[in-house]
């Protein structure tokens, strides 16, 4: 009783049933339980995710899990990563990143040739940082 298979051609023949990749599936899921406010906070990102850049938006997030303003810059990824989008060379730094990187072990192993890319989304970071309203009320009390 541990394992079951089962053959989904009768479905298919009789019924119209098709299948979908896993990779939409897992983002119907997720969307769905971030919806429903099942997910952690943190899980928040879910919403940028799309078939064709799930990778971008998971290299994204490691670098700015990494970047000195961390705590900021994830509370707030899908606008990071909006403004990442919105942007050609932040796009394409990160393109550029993605596709030389290799994903192992749960993250992107990002080669020293991709240094240029990098330092352009780390000063993206920080402008994304410094621009905000809780910086400015740091730097301008009152």
């Amino acid at each position: 009783g541990l394992h079951f298979f089962a053959d989904s051609q009768k479905a298919l023949d009789e019924l119209g049933y098709s299948r979908r990749p896993l990779d939409e599936t897992l983002l119907d899921t997720l969307r769905h339980l971030r919806e429903r406010e099942r997910l952690p906070e943190q899980w928040e990102f879910v919403k940028s995710l799309a078939p064709d850049n799930v990778a971008s938006v998971i290299c994204l997030k490691q670098l700015a899990s990494r970047h000195v303003f961390a705590g900021f810059l994830l509370s707030r990824f899908p606008t990071v990563f909006n403004i990442c989008q919105g942007n050609h060379d932040l796009r394409s730094s990160l393109t550029r990143i993605t596709e030389a990187s290799r994903y192992a072990a749960g993250r992107f192993r990002i080669p020293r040739s991709c240094k240029r890319e990098r330092w352009v989304i780390d000063r993206m970071f920080d402008y994304v940082y410094f621009g905000s309203d809780e910086f400015l009320r740091e730097v301008i009390p009152g």
